[in-house]
């Protein structure tokens, strides 16, 4: 399986706690939704292979936590 980085873009503005990353990313739409709301996917692309990404909590609706 050959993957290709996506073109992604971060803002972060000077005394700000925001950041925003932009990534667009050549994949169906569903399977990135899936990452996003599957605690085993997320990790696997949110960050290079070679760092390590550990989720301790995580909600994906209206007043989880």
């Amino acid at each position: 399986m050959t993957t290709t980085a996506p073109e992604t873009t971060y803002v972060a503005e000077p005394g700000s706690l925001e950041a925003t990353s932009t990534a667009v990313i050549d994949a169906p739409l569903e399977k990135v939704f899936r990452c996003f709301v599957d605690p085993e996917l997320l990790p696997r692309w949110w960050a290079p292979p070679e760092l390590e990404v550990k989720v301790d909590k995580f909600a994906t609706g209206p007043g989880e936590s």
